[in-house]
């Protein structure tokens, strides 16, 4: 990663990342969610908190990626599986690369 040292200012301000709202600045994280900006005032996609993150515009093809593979499902779709069972020693569900979920119904929650 390179550094900001012996760099003036006009060539390095994008680099700095700024945590604010629009009706006060040099606040930092707090409990209330504020949008990260560039040092030009470019809003991204994320707004973070204390205890929340969003991903804005989040949608399965742009948003929220883990370790590089986008999230398709969304959050409807993710807290569905909510004290859902999948199997245990009795009941085990195992599929290969030629089977798909698609269509099927698993505990009483259909995957589609």
């Amino acid at each position: 990663m390179a550094g900001l040292t012996s760099k003036t200012p006009a060539l390095t301000y994008k680099d700095l990342l700024t945590v604010h709202t629009e009706s006060s600045t040099n606040e930092g994280l707090e409990s209330s969610l504020k949008p990260i900006e560039d040092g030009e005032g470019v809003q991204s996609a994320l707004e973070i908190s204390t205890t929340d993150v969003i991903v804005d515009g989040h949608n399965g093809t742009n948003g929220l990626k883990l370790n590089g593979t986008m999230v398709t499902a969304s959050a409807g779709d993710i807290n569905n599986l909510t004290g859902r069972s999948f199997g245990d020693s009795t009941a085990i569900v195992t599929i290969d690369a030629s089977q798909s979920l698609n269509n099927k119904t698993i505990d009483g929650g259909t995957f589609s």
